[in-house]
């Protein structure tokens, strides 16, 4: 599976979990505490 399939799966299986992954690559003035 290439790295594009594997990221498209899990943004549809658990968002949550993509979107806190792609928060996390972010510098936050104020960390996020919900996605």
């Amino acid at each position: 599976m290439t790295k594009y399939a594997a990221t498209h799966r899990l943004s549809i299986e658990n968002p949550e979990e993509f979107w806190a992954e792609a928060a996390a690559g972010i510098d936050w003035e104020k960390r996020w505490d919900q996605v």
